[in-house]
C-alpha cells in the first residue's frame, strides 16, 4: 500500500515538474524575444538578438551577419539585456524584477550617438506602451544632455514624464 501511495505521489511531483519545466521554456522564450526586440530598437532591424541560457550564466548575443562584438556593442547588449528584464518583469508573472533600472553614464562607454538616441527612445516607448502610469522607474545618469528630439512629452503634461532632466552644479548640460 505505501508503495502504490509513494508511485501516485511521483506521477503528480513529475507532473509538476513538467508543467514548471514548460513554464521555464515559455518564460525563456519570452525573454528572447523581448530582448531581440530591444536589440532592433537600438540597432537596427538587420540584427538579431539572442540568449543563450546555461547552466552556468545568461550570455545575450548579437548577430549582424555572424557574431559581433565591439566594446559598444558589448554596452549595447547589457543595455537590451536590462531592458529586457525590465519589460518581462512587467508582463510576466513568472518573471520577478525590482521595475528599477539604473544605467549610469552609458554615453561615456563609446556608445554611437545614434544608439544612445535610440535607447531613450526605447525608453520613451516602454513607457507609453506600459498605460496610464509607468509601473517602472528607469534612470539614466549622463554627463551631456539626452538627444533632443527625445523629448516628446508636453509642458503641460498632467502625469509625471519618463524624461526629467536635472543638471548638478558644475555641468553645463
Amino acid at each position: 500500500k505505501a508503495l502504490v501511495r509513494l508511485d501516485k505521489e511521483k506521477r503528480k511531483l513529475d507532473v509538476q515538474l513538467d508543467d514548471l519545466a514548460k513554464r521555464h521554456k515559455r518564460v525563456v522564450e519570452a525573454f528572447g524575444r523581448v530582448f531581440d526586440h530591444f536589440a532592433q530598437a537600438m540597432l537596427g532591424p538587420a540584427v538579431k538578438g539572442s540568449v543563450e541560457f546555461s547552466g552556468k550564466g545568461i550570455e545575450p548575443r548579437l548577430d549582424y551577419h555572424g557574431p559581433r562584438d565591439s566594446a559598444a556593442l558589448k554596452l549595447t547588449k547589457l543595455l537590451a539585456f536590462d531592458l529586457a528584464a525590465l519589460t518581462l518583469g512587467m508582463i510576466s508573472t513568472s518573471a520577478h524584477h525590482p521595475q528599477f533600472l539604473v544605467h549610469d553614464s552609458p554615453r561615456e562607454a563609446d556608445l554611437a550617438v545614434e544608439i544612445y538616441r535610440e535607447l531613450f527612445m526605447a525608453a520613451h516607448k516602454l513607457e507609453a506602451e506600459s498605460g496610464a502610469e509607468a509601473g517602472f522607474q528607469y534612470i539614466i545618469t549622463t554627463t551631456e544632455p539626452p538627444p533632443p528630439n527625445n523629448l516628446p512629452v508636453a509642458e503641460d503634461t498632467p502625469s509625471p514624464a519618463i524624461l526629467f532632466i536635472s543638471t548638478c552644479p558644475g555641468n553645463t548640460a
